[in-house]
């Protein structure tokens, strides 16, 4: 019984483990939106100042600094989709105990 009341409880600190990582990654991951938030829209603002200024300054200017707006909010979306909100985003939890008469899984089979 010593044993078993062992292995549950190395299974149990295992999984808590596991809870802990992916709940420190989650929290990780949407700070980093919120500064990829605020980095987009301070760029945002300074591309639509220059654009609304425009005629103080070149043509040139005011057309690259539209490109680089578009190109941010691109940007942007494709990060946070990928980092955020994909799919394979999240790290999986999976039960670590195992059936008393199935030898335990090899990591990553």
């Amino acid at each position: 019984m010593s044993a078993a009341a062992e292995r549950l409880r190395q299974e149990a600190e295992t999984f808590d483990l596991q809870k802990a990582h992916a709940d420190r990654w989650f929290t990780w991951r949407l700070r980093a939106n919120y500064v990829t938030l605020a980095l987009l829209l301070a760029m945002a603002g300074f591309f639509i100042w220059m654009i609304a200024t425009a005629e103080h300054r070149s043509p040139t200017a005011v057309h690259w600094a539209m490109a680089a707006l578009g190109s941010d909010i691109l940007g942007f979306v494709i990060t946070v989709v990928r980092s955020g909100i994909g799919p394979r985003s999240a790290p999986k939890l999976e039960p670590v105990t195992q059936p008393a008469n199935r030898p335990p899984r090899r990591p990553g089979a």
